[in-house]
């Protein structure tokens, strides 16, 4: 795959897991805040940011177009022509922005759940990519290709699984953790693969790109971890204006006491008949 299409794809997905990340921390705690339950929602419609345009759509639309526009840039004609995997990349992302954007102004999906199957087939389409290049590509540059094939692949199966599972945050958290992983890993293979010191034993080689993986591993968690932390206190304090929901001079500070008041019908009853006893 070419260098600067897997950089473009790699901020894509890195940009798109921050986002997702956002999004799903301040959904979370403004349900908890309302005593209501959780559920997963990919696509975000009912913030002020979101008024205007899609976030997600925006994103997808934007570097679709990107990536087709720098390919083209850096290759021939002919050749940026007959890339059958730049034309399926660019397809997907149009495809699932375009959908999104028209979800976005509307403020409802299309169809439901077809953000996620488009989602899913791209990341099906990238696992047969990586999974081709890593028997293609001699060892061990084909090591790179296989963690980004399984990074790949776990990302489709946690987004099955959060569709199936909607009320459970953690195939959410999951999620967003492998998109970023996704990402970053792609950013890094781009230079892994230009500095390789094939003069060392390849064994020496391949574990060191293991390390380097497990180094990224542990760094996306704690990234997703601070995001967290950080909008969750922020919405926590009525700092995230930006994201509130509703009208744009419609506060944090409204009590949802249908979800907080319990009446005693049996009391309300009988001061109802006391009332009615006066008069």
């Amino acid at each position: 795959m070419e260098g600067l299409f897997v950089v473009i794809l790699g901020s894509f997905f890195v940009l798109q897991a921050l986002w997702w990340m956002i999004h799903l921390t301040f959904n979370y705690q403004q349900n908890q805040h309302h005593q209501q339950s959780y559920t997963v929602a990919m696509l975000a419609t009912q913030y002020k940011i979101c008024k205007i345009i899609s976030i997600e759509g925006l994103f997808k639309f934007t570097f679709g177009f990107a990536i087709a526009i720098v390919s083209f840039m850096m290759t021939s004609k002919s050749s940026f022509l007959q890339n059958k995997e730049l034309g399926t990349v660019f397809l997907c992302l149009s495809a699932c922005g375009i959908q999104e954007l028209f979800a976005g102004y509307y403020k409802k999906p299309v169809y439901e759940g077809l953000d996620c199957l488009i989602t899913v087939f791209l990341l099906s389409v990238l696992s047969l990519f990586f999974l081709s290049y890593s028997t293609v590509i001699e060892f061990p540059q084909s090591t790179i290709y296989s963690l980004a094939f399984l990074t790949s692949f776990s990302l489709s199966l946690c987004l099955m699984l959060e569709r199936k599972f909607c009320k459970e945050i953690v195939f959410g958290m999951m999620r967003n953790y492998m998109v970023l992983l996704l990402g970053s890993w792609m950013i890094e293979s781009n230079f892994l693969i230009n500095e390789l010191d094939v003069t060392l034993d390849l064994n020496e080689v391949s574990l060191k790109i293991a390390i380097y993986f497990s180094w990224h591993c542990a760094l996306d968690f704690i990234i997703i971890t601070c995001v967290w932390n950080i909008v969750y206190k922020l919405s926590t304090k009525n700092y995230c204006h930006c994201l509130s929901a509703g009208n744009a001079d419609q506060s944090f500070d409204v009590l949802y006491l249908e979800n907080r008041v319990h009446f005693d019908m049996n009391i309300l009853g009988r001061l109802e008949d006391l009332s009615n006893n006066d008069f």
